[in-house]
């Protein structure tokens, strides 16, 4: 026993370690906090499958080709263990996979490199626990924390392929990417990034093996990735990416990316994200020195490696140290965004190449830091170390002051995580009754209802098909609470509520103290001044029951279709992007009003129209002109969604293909 533990001592030391920084998700309870949300049993087992309009988004419903490859992922697993309450099936589907793919991925990949079983921890660790990792999974953006856990594994599946040009190791790169592209497609481009660095520093020796296979080979990769992601890019093409615009113009200028430029330069060059610990948006902590230890020990890299090179295992250390050193200085210059030095680089960078519009936050850039960190600095300890072992008699003793050492760094720039000093999905949340029963109430209603949160939806607020929750900020198109408030009570500000459904106007319970907030501080008066001021309003009633919940009433909301002037109608729901429409008693001309967003791709079909567009109705809703008079069925459809359908078949295809392929020639 004793020299099985001794053995495998760094494999159980890093477990441990692991463990007690992410304790957290090992443990009962809720974990939600920042992007990670909250579904209720109910929402989790309603959920379509990949579907290109979603009700609940964006307040009165919008389009979701922009994240439809991250629906593909999120749809199929909710469809999968929808039978599973929402706090373990995060922890199945999202928060353990980050752990095991971050750690598998780099591991193997640092062994592709140094062939060392304790380096390789090494870098894992540096990997999936460096301060930007940390943050990603604290303020649960866990598309892109799992698309970053992945990520190594392309990188590997690239060094495969440039090593041996085969057709096998082509289509394992394809399908190890496309799974990078469908977790998030920003963490795609910045590996796209990587392997263009990557392949400059083999194109001569490709160019002297068979640059015609391999162009050959990068066609069969185009293809297959293509054909993939299919469901997803046929629809974007076809609508020129239009359902981009919803997002307005803080998604593509340049002041949101002077905005967003949070990390200075020393905040990059020591991998420390500008919002650690505290992760709280817009707070900047101050520089902790101790991370400038980082970049030291992995640029002190460049030292061990000379300049004439006459073994291939030199060669390979100089490829090795000089693209991964390259790799860390393009992320720290990026990632720093418009700060000094040469902030007007990135801006310029933003406007004019491809692509770059995605990065309004540079932080994303911190990937190209983490890869070559995680890389470099086991490679720069261990040339160190065996720097001490030739110096110094006292090997043994030398090794264990070495491996303390570092222990103690890493401690020391993970303690706000020893601390408990960072929260979101770092800790466990219930769900107060008052939500649950607000929950409860709208199950009993059968009737279709909004309800509108003042400001913004709390994240245990209740909403589904049937009772879609609609954001006051995003409804009013404001950033305030007071901006709110005044739309609120503005005159006739009841019609336009009883026009988009909304029965129930909603002053949430601030149980995670991130809504009322002053000086980035909960303040319980600016709470109740907010229920004062809708207990005013004279068209609201509250209803009681809901405890700190304040819930108020709005009567004569309509329904999610209605007629602008005469008749009745029957609707059924086939889907969130088709509805079945049984008018009586119309005139020709009549205007049916479909209570969503406006958006020119739906559209109405009859006997006699054959897909007339949606017009816009105030300028907010969807309305179409019914072609006669007396009862008849119409269907009101989302254009995209046969585009999607299209492309899921072709990505079905090709997957087959692939797997095929696997089979035949494995």
């Amino acid at each position: 026993m004793k020299r099985f533990f001794l053995q495998h001592f760094p494999t159980i030391l890093f477990i441990v370690i692991l463990l007690i920084l992410f304790k957290t998700w090992f443990l009962p309870g809720v974990l939600t906090g920042g992007d990670m949300p909250y579904y209720f049993p109910e929402l989790m087992k309603s959920v379509p499958f990949l579907s290109s309009w979603d009700i609940r988004s964006l307040g009165m419903g919008s389009s979701m080709l922009p994240t439809l490859w991250l629906q593909m992922y999120t749809t199929a697993t909710l469809k999968v263990f929808s039978f599973l309450p929402w706090d373990m099936y995060v922890r199945i589907v999202w928060f353990f996979p980050y752990l095991l793919f971050g750690t598998l991925s780099m591991y193997f990949l640092s062994k592709k490199y140094m062939s060392s079983h304790v380096l390789s921890l090494f870098s894992s660790f540096l990997y999936v626990a460096n301060t930007y990792a940390l943050l990603l999974v604290g303020g649960g953006q866990m598309g892109i924390a799992l698309s970053y856990s992945f990520a190594p594994f392309s990188l590997l599946a690239l060094e495969n392929l440039l090593n041996t040009l085969s057709l096998k190791n082509a289509v394992i790169f394809s399908v190890v990417y496309s799974v990078v592209i469908i977790l998030d497609i920003r963490i795609a481009y910045l590996m796209a990034i990587i392997f263009f660095i990557r392949f400059l520093f083999s194109f001569q020796e490709i160019c002297t093996k068979n640059f015609r296979h391999f162009v050959m080979l990068f066609i069969v990769i185009v293809f297959i990735i293509l054909g993939l992601h299919a469901f997803w890019l046929l629809p974007t093409l076809l609508t020129r990416g239009k359902a981009i615009q919803q997002f307005g113009d803080i998604y593509t200028t340049t002041g949101a990316v002077q905005f967003f430029s949070f990390a200075k330069l020393e905040n990059s060059m020591g991998l420390l994200h500008p919002n650690w610990p505290e992760n709280i948006f817009g707070k900047v902590a101050f520089m902790r020195p101790e991370f400038l230890l980082l970049p030291l020990l992995a640029f002190i890299s460049l030292f061990f490696v000379s300049r004439k090179t006459n073994t291939s295992e030199e060669k390979k250390e100089k490829k090795f140290v000089l693209f991964f050193t390259l790799l860390g200085v393009v992320g720290i210059f990026l990632a720093k965004g418009a700060n000094d030095p040469f902030g007007s680089v990135y801006l310029w960078l933003f406007t004019h190449i491809p692509g770059f519009i995605m990065f309004r936050d540079p932080t994303k850039w911190y990937i190209l830091i983490a890869f070559a960190y995680a890389l470099l600095i086991p490679f720069g300890c261990r040339k160190i170390f065996q720097l001490l072992q030739k110096n110094t008699k006292r090997i043994k003793y030398t090794s264990i002051i070495f491996i303390l050492l570092l222990i103690v760094l890493i401690a020391f720039l993970e303690k706000p995580l020893f601390t408990a000093r960072v929260h979101g999905t770092f800790m466990t949340r219930t769900v107060p009754q008052g939500y649950m029963n607000l929950k409860n109430y709208l199950n009993n209603n059968t009737s279709f209802s909004r309800t509108l949160w003042v400001p913004v939806a709390q994240r245990f607020a209740f909403s589904s098909y049937q009772h879609p929750v609609v954001s006051g900020q995003d409804f009013y198109h404001t950033a305030s609470l007071s901006g709110v408030l005044d739309n609120l009570t503005k005159l006739k500000a009841d019609s336009l509520l009883r026009d988009s459904g909304i029965a129930y106007v909603v002053v949430p319970y601030d149980s995670e103290k991130e809504i009322f907030l002053s000086d980035r501080k909960y303040d319980d008066i600016i709470y109740k001044k907010t229920v004062q001021q809708v207990k005013a309003i004279p068209w609201l009633r509250e209803i009681s029951g809901f405890g700190n919940v304040r819930v108020f009433a709005l009567t004569g909301a309509k329904d999610h279709f209605w007629l602008a002037s005469q008749g009745t109608i029957q609707t059924k729901v086939v889907s969130p992007t088709e509805y079945v429409i049984r008018v009586s008693g119309v005139a020709k001309g009549e205007k049916l009003i479909f209570a969503e967003t406006f958006d020119n791709f739906w559209y109405i079909k009859t006997d006699q129209i054959q897909g007339q567009k949606s017009i816009a109705y105030q300028n907010i809703l969807n309305s179409f002109l019914l072609p006669k008079n007396g009862t008849y069925t119409v269907t009101i459809s989302y254009l995209p969604q046969m585009w999607v359908s299209v492309g899921l078949w072709i990505s079905v295809i090709t997957s087959l293909l692939a797997t095929i392929f696997f089979f035949r020639f494995k």
